[in-house]
């Protein structure tokens, strides 16, 4: 099981570094949008478990920032830290909750979401506080945070609708695990 987790925890870590390349190749500014480094975060936890989706969400914005340059200081620190926690989150909410079958999955993935948000706001208050924020981000933090959120709707909507869904295809590796 541990030879298992760890490579597949190895292959969740490997797409969330080249996911949000191969989105940055094609579409500008589509890493801003879509949240393509979330989508394997998300996805590590019901496979791999707590800590290995926490260790991916924690490394992987940090490993993308020394290979490519994105996402750039100090953003990677905000999602090293909203990624962990929906590494940490997303499988714990999952076992926590026992009703609905498959139903949970998405109160679990909705509940993360927002948390995850609330986590990565509250980082950003810190940094700019602490005097490490982007100028973008200091000049007017309300205007930038909700500029953040509003921009990133179509990758929350797509995390969302492509989490179930992904698990739902996958549904036979997921059991092992988890029961639906």
């Amino acid at each position: 099981m541990k030879t298992r987790n760890l490579s597949l925890a190895a292959l969740f870590l490997a797409l969330a570094i080249a996911l949000p390349i191969t989105f940055h190749f094609f579409i500008p500014q589509g890493g801003n949008i879509f949240l393509p480094m979330h989508l394997p975060v998300l996805l590590a936890g019901p496979f791999v478990g707590i800590i290995y989706a926490g260790i991916i969400g924690l490394t992987a914005p940090f490993m993308s920032f020394l290979l490519s340059g994105m996402p750039p200081f100090p953003i990677w620190i905000l999602m090293c830290i909203e990624l962990t926690a929906m590494g940490l989150l997303y499988p714990a909410l999952i076992r926590a909750f026992s009703f609905a079958k498959f139903f949970k999955y998405i109160i679990a993935l909705i509940i993360t979401i927002l948390l995850s948000r609330i986590i990565y706001f509250g980082a950003a208050i810190l940094l700019i506080n602490l005097g490490l924020g982007i100028p973008a981000m200091s000049s007017g933090m309300i205007i930038w945070l909700s500029g953040s959120l509003v921009k990133q709707i179509p990758g929350l909507i797509a995390q969302i609708v492509l989490i179930p869904l992904c698990l739902k295809t996958l549904q036979p590796w997921v059991l092992n695990r988890y029961k639906f």
